[in-house]
């Protein structure tokens, strides 16, 4: 196949990847920090096939905020606001002022 045809490979030259953030109501954890947070299905209860799978009824009902108790936080340093910056140290504590 010639240059821009797609499809005996399964590639489509013209596709683009995206994503989409999903968010909902912050729980009591991030409230203090925004209005908002994201979706985070939980691996254990299965809820990554019902979201990719499931229907528009069951996909809605995993939309509620992720359980406080089983969320962490901590500062980090500023560095996270540049979005130059990419490393994975990014997320280790630092100490608060």
């Amino acid at each position: 196949g010639g240059g821009g045809e797609g499809g005996e490979t399964g590639d489509e030259p013209d596709a683009v990847e995206t994503f989409s953030i999903v968010t909902t109501e912050p729980n009591d954890l991030v409230a203090d920090l925004h209005h908002r947070m994201a979706v985070i299905l939980d691996p254990d209860a299965s809820e990554e096939e019902t979201w990719l799978h499931g229907g528009p009824d069951e996909a809605a009902a995993l939309l509620d905020p992720y359980p406080s108790d089983d969320l962490t936080a901590h500062p980090v340093s500023t560095r996270v606001n540049s979005p130059s910056v990419d490393a994975p140290d990014l997320i280790e504590p630092v100490a608060s002022d």
